[in-house]
């Protein structure tokens, strides 16, 4: 053995040469683990036919945003899906038998693959009108039976259908599956990825609803937030089938709790033997954004309003994955509410919490409708206006008033006292036949004005009517005699008004108006006369509620 084991050492060449062909074997092995998931999804090519049309048949109520949902979905696809954009076909507003004919080429492509040793995964996605027996495309019709039985038919190892239309249901009613009422959604175990899966996006005999807020179909929404990665419960950074569905389903059930009737996503499955089917993975090139504390989250892009990428409801830390952008991002927990801008890079992950955002003072989340109630505020400040009783000039207001801001409109009361003094009277060292004139003027009021505002973030511009009356006192200090005068007088008038919230809790607004005053004059004949004098206030409001 001794002797073996010489004539086998090897010398001081032999073993670098060793070495250099374990790390040379090492950083085989090394890649073959980092490509292993894609030579195997290689294997699986997916294709996708992604299907939108705004117009049903003739009575139909025109869809706003079914074409728009079927373009977003495209964009997830190819984003996190694993979609080429050779293998994805979007149709808008086609009619049934341009639907055929998609459905025909793409089965010729995958019949294909599979006679090649291939795997390749079909996803159809269909959003727009639709009855019990057959989805609506313009003024053409595709029966449920024939459309699934075409799907059916395609050599494909998974066929994925998703359809948010009403009455969708009646595709999985077919296959045993009641809709639970239930906000909570368990698969008995994994979903199996080999042969048919359905989800859908209503219960048989119930409509889909779309969302002005979200502009979009409410359940389409919620699965492509999921498949953004909202979905990923195992936190695996993999959303499967089941997690995208069940993810959809808690989310639709929880956003139509309050409409007219709550809609019930559905699935079924006719599965075979395989791991659960993964849907979209968390890619390293694109920006995350980590959601890192609970409460409801909405993403806009480009404008706030016209394009919301995300809205969804957290009870953990969630990771979304987006485009680098810019986006404002806006947390709401019960009635307190947070923004920020954020920029995102190609790959980098930023996470936000209530920390890193600024609040929304209670006025706005009142006014854009994020909270529901009223918020009202204690408001202090200061007006100059002139007087229209007596001596001409400027004059100095202390107003004290309590606003509220309600979801249209807000309302402003407010108390305010002026005082004037002018002129001097005669003094104990005057000349005998001096003569001298002083006015004290009091001015007391109350006053209510309404307006409309509009947020643009921290300023909110407006305009508005007020409308008080002030009573008005009037002493002399004169050589002679000279009586208290006193008089009631009306005002109403526009006001222009800016506010600006440097903190949550506090706002400094800026009010330029005008007062038409309605009061008779002090000539012998006292006729109604209509004075008009303009005024500008600065006024602090600090928020109770």
């Amino acid at each position: 053995m001794a002797d073996l084991r010489a004539r086998v050492r090897p010398g001081a060449k032999g073993r670098q040469a060793l070495i250099g062909r374990a790390w040379l074997l090492a950083v085989v092995l090394g890649v073959l683990v980092v490509l292993a998931p894609r030579l195997a999804s290689a294997a699986e090519r997916r294709y996708a036919i992604v299907i939108g049309a705004n117009e049903g048949k003739l009575g139909e109520q025109t869809l706003r945003f079914a074409e728009r949902d079927a373009e977003r979905v495209s964009e997830v696809l190819l984003a996190y899906a694993e979609v080429g954009e050779e293998d994805l076909v979007l149709l808008r507003g086609v009619d049934a038998a341009r639907v055929g004919q998609v459905l025909e080429q793409v089965g010729r492509r995958i019949q294909a693959d599979v006679a090649r040793g291939e795997a390749p995964v079909l996803l159809v996605y269909y959003s727009g009108h639709a009855d019990a027996d057959a989805l609506h495309l313009g003024r053409s019709e595709l029966a449920l039976d024939q459309f699934e039985l075409v799907i059916r038919a395609i050599p494909a190892s998974l066929r994925i259908l998703v359809i948010d239309a009403c009455r969708s249901g009646e595709l999985t009613r077919v296959k045993g599956v009641v809709p639970s009422e239930s906000f909570e959604f368990r698969a008995e175990g994994e979903l199996d990825s080999e042969g048919l899966a359905i989800l859908t996006s209503s219960a048989a005999g119930e409509d889909a609803q779309e969302s002005d807020r979200l502009e979009g179909g409410i359940f389409t929404h919620h699965f492509m937030t999921g498949l953004r990665g909202a979905a990923d419960s195992s936190n695996d950074g993999a959303v499967t089938l089941s997690e995208a569905y069940a993810y959809g389903y808690v989310q639709t059930i929880e956003s139509t709790s309050t409409a007219r009737f709550v809609q019930h996503p559905t699935y079924a499955f006719t599965t075979r033997g395989r791991q659960e089917f993964v849907l979209t993975r968390l890619s390293p090139q694109s920006a995350r954004l980590v959601l890192a504390e609970p409460g409801t989250w909405m993403v806009f892009g480009k404008r706030e309003g016209s394009d919301l990428v995300a809205e969804l409801g957290t009870h953990a830390a969630t990771t979304l994955q987006l485009g680098a952008s810019t986006y404002l991002v806006r947390l709401r927990r019960d009635e307190l509410v947070w923004e920020a801008s954020v920029a995102l890079d190609r790959g980098q992950t930023l996470e936000l919490d209530a920390d890193a955002m600024t609040r929304v003072h209670q006025g706005q989340t009142v006014r854009k409708g994020y909270a529901r109630g009223v918020a009202g505020s204690l408001t202090i400040g200061g007006e100059l206006g002139a007087y229209v009783v007596g001596p001409q000039g400027l004059v100095g207001f202390a107003p004290l008033g309590f606003k509220l801001d309600l979801a249209p409109l807000t309302l402003h009361v407010r108390v305010r006292y002026g005082y004037l003094r002018r002129g001097r009277a005669p003094g104990p060292g005057d000349d005998p036949g001096a003569t001298g004139l002083a006015l004290r003027q009091h001015q007391v009021g109350a006053d209510l004005a309404l307006f409309k505002l509009f947020d643009l973030r921290r300023f909110a511009p407006g305009i508005g009517l007020r409308v008080g009356g002030d009573q008005i006192w009037q002493t002399f200090e004169t050589s002679g005699v000279a009586p208290i005068r006193s008089q009631f007088v009306g005002r109403f008038g526009p006001v222009i008004r800016l506010e600006y919230s440097p903190i949550a809790a506090l706002v400094v607004a800026l009010d330029l108006g005008t007062d038409i005053y309605v009061m008779r004059s002090a000539d012998a004949d006292g006729q109604i006369i209509l004075p008009v004098v303009p005024y500008v206030g600065l006024e602090l409001g600090f928020y109770l509620f």
